[in-house]
């Protein structure tokens, strides 16, 4: 999933529900033993801008979705 924006070092999705459920549906019909998709709020994007080990745990995930309309708020401003 190429199409992301990052906030405060962190990448999000900038993607759809549609292509989100693709992407699952994918997975699911695949051989390979897992996947993890997290949903960081702003405060998980505060704290992994003071710590390396939680930002790296979450540019892990193979995908990140934005949890609230303020992040989506936030990256459309940044990212235009």
């Amino acid at each position: 999933m190429t199409n992301h924006c990052t906030i405060l070092g962190v990448p999000l999705a900038a993607v759809s529900r549609a292509e989100v459920f693709e992407l699952v549906a994918h997975w699911l019909a695949g051989t390979e033993a897992y996947h993890y998709i997290t949903t960081p709020n702003p405060e998980f994007l505060v704290r992994a801008a003071r710590q390396t080990e939680f930002r790296r745990w979450l540019a892990e995930a193979d995908v990140r979705l934005p949890d609230g309309f303020g992040l989506i708020l936030a990256a459309r401003w940044l990212h235009r």
